[in-house]
């Protein structure tokens, strides 16, 4: 495979300052070129680049000419990127000085003409991921050089199948070639013909044709709950809307699969599902004293290092199937050499996820009561029209007002060299803005907007711990009495860490009022104090794109996309940590419902 780019000329400007002796630093920008450096190393566009590998092929080798260097005039400070600040009461700004490996010498910075990320498997079919560098910085003189062209030589030669080998299948929701450079290597590298059939099961519970496009996995004891609303009523739900469906209990699925853990169990169960009857969509249906829960292990750095490290709960282990996320048998899973032959683990979904975190069936009836309520609204329900954006004042910074956070996703942006849509691209869709700097709002005010049944989403950025979120606490969130549930996306600490009693379980599960789902952190949400780039605002855009780009609404879709949108970025290892933590706490394949019209449909095809 060979490919080439043609590029424009980058331009350099003076970038945001965090503090007086900070004045000076620049930045390169190269047309639509995101922006990418390890702590305390230069920040320079990259050229993501996904290619389809053929069926039956692995990569051999990568190649990229630079040809036609250019170099701008001038001399300049390019800046180092500093570490990211967790969303949480009380943190400081960390400052990272400039690497002196790197700005006291001269030689060209990055040394290498691209990196790379790997090949990732979705449903199936490989894709490698990596990123050109058309800029290599020379510190020391300060010269900026370019290249016009680059060409790209991928040499892919047969492999014998690994046993255990996920079948291809194509994604219902999204085409599989979304985003690649060769969409044309679907049909010509034979996955097109592959579909189904030759699939020896993991375990006893499935088997191939039945089709099950949803499952739901809970307790016994909830399965068979007697409450006014059961999880029954949700699969017959499903299927009265044409989706084959079925309940599985936890205790068959364990008793039924082989694993090192009750976690690795489950997701042997639903790779069969996966494999053998069709799975899209799989709802954990249980807090983790019924449902097992993986956490997985990341930490970011800063030139060695470890500024954070942690074990994150992460239903994300559920839905990308590929390989053990723990090759090396440590107490680490999900290390980024963990995936098959020390490579990377898999990042692609191969079924969308969500979890029911209920401890009991008063708890699940609370969740099924919502979700159907939801999911049976007309799309033109005044309150489905209506958004809520929350922005706190974050702390003494130049970027401390999460407001301007906000209104890049109202807005859509094209800021720090990636564009989303947001919420103006839906002409039918009101905002309504509780933001700091406009006027200090207190928790107050958010039960107040919360209760008074007039908005759909509420989008959240500011300080939160695990029973707290948007200024309201969990006895907060219990005594909401909104009839209308809404769903809410929030980049704050901790507020998703469903191994504890957390505000998002609150949300979801203790009453009958409050959200019918939630997207939350299930450890630290990080921003930048310098800028709006922080790497939960790049989930938290990429969420909404989804949605107003490419018109996906199944929560569970818009989640796992989020995380693959940014798969590019797995540089800065915080990127990493927040598709580890950012879990739905709610139905995968429930839709958001907003409203669509013919204005809407266009910007979308």
């Amino acid at each position: 495979m060979e490919l080439t780019y043609a590029l424009p000329a980058p331009v350099v400007m003076a970038s945001v300052a965090a503090s007086a002796e900070d004045a000076g630093w620049e930045r390169v920008r190269l047309a639509n070129a995101p922006l990418l450096g390890r702590v305390g190393a230069p920040v320079l566009p990259v050229v993501p680049v996904r290619l389809i590998v053929a069926h039956g092929y692995e990569v051999e080798s990568v190649e990229v000419v630079r040809e036609r260097p250019m170099t701008l005039p001038g001399a300049h400070r390019i800046e180092p990127r500093q570490p990211p600040v967790p969303i949480v009461l009380g943190a400081r700004s960390k400052s990272a000085p400039p690497d002196p490996a790197i700005y006291l010498s001269d030689e060209p910075y990055p040394a290498l003409t691209h990196t790379m990320i790997g090949v990732q498997k979705k449903r199936g079919m490989s894709i490698l991921i990596l990123n050109l560098h058309p800029v290599a910085y020379h510190p020391a003189s300060g010269r900026v050089v370019w290249y016009e062209m680059l060409t790209l030589k991928v040499k892919a030669g047969p492999v014998a199948l690994r046993k255990g080998s996920l079948p291809y299948r194509p994604d219902p929701i999204r085409p599989l070639t979304e985003g690649t450079e060769n969409p044309e290597m679907l049909a010509a590298g034979g996955y097109a013909l592959l579909a189904g059939g030759g699939v020896e099961p993991l375990g006893s519970l499935c088997r191939a044709g039945v089709t099950n496009q949803y499952v739901v996995v809970t307790s016994a004891a909830i399965a068979k709950a007697t409450t006014d609303v059961t999880i029954r009523d949700l699969v017959a739900h499903k299927r009265a809307r044409g989706i084959s469906a079925a309940i599985v209990t936890i205790e068959d699925v364990l008793s039924g699969y082989l694993g090192v853990d009750n976690a690795e169990k489950l997701r042997n169960f639903i790779t069969d599902a996966y494999s053998l009857w069709g799975t899209d969509y799989v709802l954990l249906g249980g807090d983790v004293n019924v449902i097992p829960m993986r956490c997985l292990w990341t930490r970011c750095l800063d030139e060695g290092t470890t500024w954070y490290e942690d074990q994150i709960p992460s239903d994300l282990y559920f839905q990308c199937l590929d390989g053990s996320f723990n090759s090396n048998g440590n107490d680490k899973w999900g290390e980024e050499t963990d995936g098959l032959n020390g490579t990377d683990v898999d990042l692609m979904a191969e079924v969308y996820i969500g979890r029911a975190s209920a401890g009991n069936d008063a708890e699940m009836a609370n969740f099924v009561y919502k979700t159907l309520a939801h999911e049976n609204e007309s799309r033109d329900a005044v309150h489905l029209r209506t958004a809520l954006m929350a922005g706190e004042y974050l702390g003494p910074y130049p970027n401390c007002y999460g407001d301007d956070q906000m209104e890049e996703i109202v807005q859509g942006s094209s800021l720090w060299d990636y564009t989303t849509m947001g919420f103006v691209a839906n002409p039918r869709l009101q905002l309504t803005r509780l933001y700091d700097r406009q006027r200090v709002w207190s928790g107050n005010d958010m039960i107040n907007a919360l209760n008074s049944n007039a908005y759909g989403i509420v989008n959240h950025q500011g300080h939160a711990n695990a029973a707290y979120d948007m200024r309201i606490g969990n006895g907060n969130v219990d005594a909401l009495t909104n009839t209308q549930a809404f769903f809410a996306y929030s980049q704050g600490c901790d507020s998703g860490a469903f191994d504890t009693d957390c505000i998002a379980e609150h949300f979801t599960t203790a009453t009958r009022y409050g959200a019918y789902a939630v997207v939350f952190n299930s450890r630290y949400g990080f921003f930048y104090s310098q800028n709006t780039d922080g790497p939960s605002q790049h989930l938290h855009r990429s969420f909404w794109d989804e949605l107003f780009r490419h018109g996906i609404q199944n929560l569970g879709v818009l989640n796992a996309k989020s995380h693959e949108d940014n798969i590019w970025a797995l540089g800065e290892t915080e990127i990493r940590w927040c598709m580890y933590e950012t879990n739905l706490l709610g139905d995968p394949e429930t839709p958001l419902n907003t409203p669509q019209d013919a204005a809407f449909a266009i910007m979308i095809l």
